[in-house]
């Protein structure tokens, strides 16, 4: 991906090979508890409140039985993100991609709010 983004920012293919010669990544899996619709009364429930990452870039695998992805735009509008099926993938743009475009390409602020379809155990 590093190599492509490179390419797009019309740099060198190799502009990031040396900040990622030691790279630290990192895998988690996220369970979301079951919910009732008790819960959905209140209004919103929140999975994952609105943040940005902190790494340079967050690949998601999206699952269309949990979707409420959601990211928000420039003007602080927020979009679901359906994912179509099972092997769509989500690319995140994180904090340290931010700060070493100079902010040329920014983080993506993003959360997860519930669904009555999907509260089940995920």
């Amino acid at each position: 991906l590093m190599s492509l983004f490179a390419v797009a920012m019309k740099l060198p293919v190799t502009a990031f090979d040396a900040a990622l010669d030691k790279h630290c990544s990192s895998m988690r899996a996220i369970l979301y508890p079951k919910l009732t619709q008790a819960d959905f009364e209140l209004g919103h429930v929140v999975r994952s409140p609105e943040h940005t990452d902190w790494g340079c870039v967050t690949v998601l695998l999206a699952d269309p039985d949990v979707s409420g992805l959601e990211v928000c735009d420039k003007d602080g509008q927020w979009t679901p993100l359906p994912a179509l099926k099972r092997t769509s993938l989500v690319v995140n743009l994180g904090e340290l991609l931010q700060w070493w475009t100079g902010g040329r390409w920014l983080a993506t602020p993003h959360r997860v709010l519930a669904r009555p379809e999907n509260a089940g155990e995920r």
